[in-house]
């Protein structure tokens, strides 16, 4: 007889022991149970009983021998010793053998390890034993693969903030800007000293501002002061055809961001707003909802040839680094890498009439705030 610790018959050569409800009603003498031996009284007569708790396989085995003299039956005794015996060199095997392809399960897993360690990071685990230990190789496997995605991203933000720094100094401070900032200031001695002494300071705080390269990220509230210096230089060169308006709300200024987020993006819809008006509008919003920080810049600038801005788009919203990333493509870029999914650009473009680039942190994600 074989049973469960509950006493649930799972095999019994003899089915008149088993009651209706598939117990056994052995244990119900727990003078014998489990572990003992002796005389059992069941329904059908007497029985010799030894009995052998298997805790790694959660069940009981018991051994009977009907007694027909209702006496004590040294044979029977005899019998049931032996067969206890047997099981518990059974029992002892099956362990051993259990116990060997542990080991060698192991020892496999090792020799995997100690190739990725040594010989070749790229390599993954190859166990097919079909146990718990192929399912350790299979989240080791998964943990190297998240560990490489992990590290090329941060190669590559490496990279891409290595470049955007040198470009500071080369493109962003762009030899047109400064120097046609230069020329107001030349012209304004004459006429408003004042005033050409207000753009001297304006510039010189832009300059210190993009060529620290002590800081890489700043405060919204920063970057919005650094952009608001540049449109006042703007507004001087372009007078009353230029017009800003900002709708920030107050948190967004706490948030954390890249130096120089904004600026490219408003310097890009007046470089290519005023190729097609004479008088451009630019509106800039900022709010933070449901964890997520958005900032849209929209002009009347005309917007973009609607295949380009497909592309463009198409490029910004699936993070495209196959080309030579610039401009937007390149701020998208390194949101992304450094906020993870669901930060970067996008544009909505209105042939003939404007472009929006709407720009997302997902400040839940990176654990911005």
């Amino acid at each position: 007889m074989i049973t469960d610790l509950r006493s649930n018959v799972m095999y019994s050569s003899k089915h008149g022991l088993v009651t209706r409800m598939n117990k056994f009603p052995g244990k119900e003498q727990p003078d014998l149970y489990p572990g003992k031996h002796g005389a059992c009284h069941l329904p059908d007569g007497r029985y010799w009983m030894v009995s052998r708790e298997l805790p790694d396989r959660s069940a009981v085995v018991y051994s009977l021998v009907y007694d027909p003299q209702n006496g004590a039956g040294a044979a029977g005794l005899l019998i049931m010793l032996f067969a206890g015996v047997i099981w518990k060199e059974l029992a002892d095997g099956m362990a051993r053998q259990m116990a060997a392809m542990n080991a060698a399960s192991i020892d496999n897993l090792v020799r995997e390890i100690r190739i990725i360690r040594k010989e070749d990071p790229l390599h993954r685990v190859q166990i097919d034993s079909e146990d718990e230990f192929s399912e350790v190789g299979m989240q080791i496997n998964r943990m190297m693969d998240s560990i490489k995605e992990l590290n090329d991203k941060n190669t590559e933000l490496i990279r891409l903030n290595a470049r955007f720094e040198m470009n500071e100094l080369t493109e962003q401070m762009n030899p047109h800007f400064l120097y046609n900032t230069l020329e107001i200031i030349r012209n304004l001695v004459y006429f408003d000293a004042d005033k050409a002494n207000e753009l001297i300071g304006s510039l010189t705080q832009i300059l210190r501002y993009s060529v620290n390269n002590t800081r890489r990220e700043v405060s919204f509230g920063e970057d919005m002061e650094y952009t608001d210096k540049y449109l006042q230089i703007q507004y001087t060169r372009f007078g009353d055809r230029l017009k800003c308006t900002m709708d920030i709300e107050p948190a967004c200024r706490e948030i954390t961001v890249p130096k120089l987020l904004l600026q490219p993006i408003v310097e890009n819809s007046i470089k290519y707003g005023f190729r097609h008006q004479m008088d451009l509008a630019i509106s800039i919003r900022a709010c933070m909802e449901d964890g997520i920080f958005t900032v849209r810049v929209a002009d009347n600038g005309g917007g973009m040839d609607p295949e380009k801005a497909r592309i463009l788009n198409e490029q910004l919203l699936t993070h495209d680094n196959r080309e030579e990333s610039i401009g937007l493509r390149n701020l998208s870029r390194r949101l992304y890498l450094r906020y993870g999914p669901g930060s970067g650009l996008s544009i909505r473009n209105r042939e003939n009439e404007g472009m929006e680039v709407i720009l997302t942190i997902n400040c839940m994600a990176s654990g911005n705030t």
